[in-house]
C-alpha cells in the first residue's frame, strides 16, 4: 500500500476539536474504510515545532514548508503533525495511507 502526503487547514477551539472535525469531514468524504490517504488515516496528531519559527504569520510559506520540509517530519502510520497559524486554527499534515 502506498501514501499520500496531505496538508489540511483544521478549525476547532482545541487542536483535539479541530483533528476530530477534519477526521469526521474526510470519512464522510471518503469513506471509513481505510487507506483513503487522508486525514482520516493518521494516528492522532501532534505539535510540531520543528524549523516553523520564521514562518509565524506567513500562511502562504508555511503551506510551502510544509510540503517541502515536513514530509520528512512526518511518518506514515504515525500521527498528523499540526502547526498553530490562529485562533483555532492549524495547518496538519503527515503522510496517510492509501
Amino acid at each position: 500500500m502506498g501514501a499520500n502526503f496531505g496538508v489540511d487547514m483544521i478549525q476547532g477551539s482545541t487542536l483535539k476539536e479541530a483533528y476530530q472535525e477534519a477526521v469526521n469531514e474526510a470519512q464522510s468524504a471518503c469513506g471509513e474504510q481505510g487507506y483513503s490517504g487522508t486525514i482520516a488515516e493518521s494516528d492522532g496528531i501532534e505539535i510540531c515545532h520543528e524549523g516553523i519559527e520564521e514562518f509565524v504569520g506567513k500562511i502562504e510559506d508555511l503551506e510551502t514548508w510544509a510540503h517541502e520540509f515536513g514530509c520528512d517530519l512526518a511518518e506514515k502510520w504515525g500521527p498528523a503533525l499540526a502547526v498553530k497559524i490562529g485562533d483555532g486554527a492549524w495547518l496538519a499534515f503527515g503522510w496517510y495511507s492509501s
